[in-house]
């Protein structure tokens, strides 16, 4: 979201200080010159007042959040008071088109400072929460912002490792995901087809006799990589191969041999560490999403018509985002453990290891984001209570206002029937007994309610 333009606000803030300033000294000048007209006067001063009020106000506001709800109060009441000013200009018999440039003037006014103080109110919630990027993201994480369109493979990319014996070589491949079909068209017992390589949506792994083949995703993460991967891979103890469209794989695996070369790993140390770049920075951005969640918390102020109308989209929003992740790292946790068990069953000790520890920091990031997302949950609740809570206050008092003028409504109907032969209507105090009878209904239903803890 984007924040309200402070400065404008405070334009409009210096244009009320001026216009009020003009009001005020121009009714108090007429009401000087003709007093038998101050009542209709009066409101023009009083809109002045309110607006010099209401600038004070809003320059308050941009220094402390919780005067932005002040603010809109103030912006209402300008809009009241300028019909009630221009209505009195009606009766003193002012000319229609001073009143309508006034009228136009003062409401348009109270219309750019209402919204705007609305606007302030809603970009100070959302400081640091929507942001587009992290800020708090150390430097040099977000290493897929340079791949967020490599596209196809033209070649394929193949780093030649040491194999378990001398003088035998692994290979490390990326194939157009045609040739892999033709080449790996049967794997022991399964037979692939295109849309095998076509419609990756998810994680998975099975182990073919004495090789493995399944697909690998990752879903586009905000601050940490804007495309997602997709591909498939076969991997036995001599050869690592990637299926893929969009030659992600081929930058990943070129960026892994910048930093440190892969010629020494053998297939499945290849596969570890293109799987450990893919989740390195999640954690970071899991402990990023929690402290925004936390910041959106603090932000929630005890009135709730301080939120937002779109919090619950934000939440909706988060939801989806960490449903969406919880999913990928229990898909992942389960390809490790797949892995995992291969290397056991190839006695390959060092990469059963690797994958066991793979294992374990999928599950822990899926156990984070589901807490996450749990938390985000609550928020909601929170909010959902604070909303509850203050339909109940707004009704309590509707109920008590209520409550009140009953009586008072009674005693009036009740009088209003004027019957010639009811005595108080000759009693020359009668209007004074009324009104003391009335005060102390009032006064009476006061006290019940303050014994009764109603207020």
């Amino acid at each position: 979201m984007k924040r309200v333009d402070a400065g404008g606000f405070r334009i409009i803030c210096v244009i009320l200080i001026i216009t009020g300033t003009g009001l005020v000294s121009t009714a108090l000048y007429t009401i000087a010159g003709t007093p038998e007209t101050a009542v209709f006067h009066a409101p023009r001063a009083a809109e002045g007042v309110l607006q010099i009020l209401a600038a004070a106000a809003g320059l308050v506001a941009l220094k402390e959040t919780g005067r932005a709800g002040t603010c809109q109060i103030a912006g209402i009441l300008m809009l009241a008071v300028a019909f009630i000013t221009a209505a009195c200009d009606i009766f003193t018999g002012q000319a229609a088109a001073f009143i309508a440039a006034g009228t136009a003037v003062t409401l348009t006014e109270a219309v750019l400072y209402y919204r705007m103080s609305k606007k302030l109110m809603s970009s100070r919630f959302w400081d640091g929460i929507k942001a587009a990027e992290m800020e708090s993201i150390p430097e040099g994480t977000g290493k897929w912002e340079e791949r967020t369109d490599p596209g196809p493979v033209e070649s394929s990319y193949v780093i030649s490792s040491s194999g378990r014996e001398e003088g035998c070589f692994a290979r490390v491949e990326v194939m157009e995901p045609e040739r892999f079909l033709r080449e790996y068209r049967r794997l022991t017992g399964r037979r692939l087809n295109g849309d095998d390589l076509r419609s990756v949506k998810h994680c998975s792994a099975g182990i073919l006799g004495e090789s493995v083949a399944g697909t690998l995703t990752s879903p586009p993460v905000r601050g940490i990589r804007n495309k997602g991967l997709s591909c498939g891979f076969y991997m036995d103890r001599d050869v690592l191969i990637f299926a893929d469209y969009s030659g992600m794989s081929s930058s990943i695996l070129a960026e892994l041999n910048s930093v440190m070369p892969l010629e020494k790993e053998t297939p499945g140390q290849v596969l570890f560490e293109f799987l450990e770049y893919i989740v390195e920075d999640d954690f970071m951005y899991l402990a990023e999403y929690e402290k925004r969640l936390d910041i959106l918390e603090d932000n929630m102020t005890d009135d709730a018509l301080d939120v937002p109308k779109d919090f619950d989209g934000f939440v909706s929003e988060t939801r989806k985002e960490l449903r969406s992740l919880t999913g990928y790292y229990k898909l992942l946790r389960e390809v490790a453990d797949v892995l995992e068990e291969a290397f056991t069953q190839m006695e390959d000790n060092r990469s059963r290891q690797l994958f066991a520890s793979l294992s374990d920091k999928a599950g822990r990031l899926y156990g984070d984001a589901a807490d996450i997302a749990e938390y985000a949950m609550q928020i909601r609740d929170i909010y959902q209570s604070k909303i509850s809570i203050r339909q109940n206050k707004v009704m309590q008092i509707l109920t008590i206002v209520t409550t009140v003028f009953m009586p008072l409504t009674l005693i009036t109907g009740w009088y209003g029937m004027n019957f010639h032969n009811m005595p108080e209507l000759g009693s020359r105090y009668g209007y004074l007994i009324v009104t003391l009878v009335s005060i102390a209904v009032i006064a009476a239903e006061f006290i019940i309610f303050k014994i009764k803890k109603w207020f």
